[in-house]
């Protein structure tokens, strides 16, 4: 994700907007600091990577992507406001009613 969007997870992480974020996380009780990114060295095929708990997942794409960011401010405003907000288009269903066939 980060390096997909040129964006550096080391400059994530030692912003001090992240570190506050996970100081209010960790105060909660059963998450630790160090459940919430785990790096493991190697390529992707061969195990490694970087995994984000999902507490923090939508802060580190907040900070990779204002326009993610202004979505999520538009869709937290918009639930606020009315009490609902729709993440995908609506659908129809078009249901037909009728006898036996």
């Amino acid at each position: 994700m980060f390096r997909a969007n040129n964006a550096r997870l080391d400059h994530w992480k030692d912003s001090e907007s992240t570190s506050r974020y996970i100081q209010a996380i960790t105060q909660k009780p059963g998450i630790s600091e160090n459940q919430l990114v785990i790096t493991k060295q190697g390529s992707p095929q061969h195990g490694g990577g970087t995994w984000i708990h999902e507490r923090l997942i939508l802060n580190a794409a907040r900070y990779i992507s204002v326009e993610f960011e202004l979505w999520c401010d538009k869709k937290v405003s918009e639930l606020l406001r009315t009490g609902k907000t729709q993440l995908a288009p609506a659908t129809t269903t078009k249901t037909t009613s009728g006898g036996g066939h």
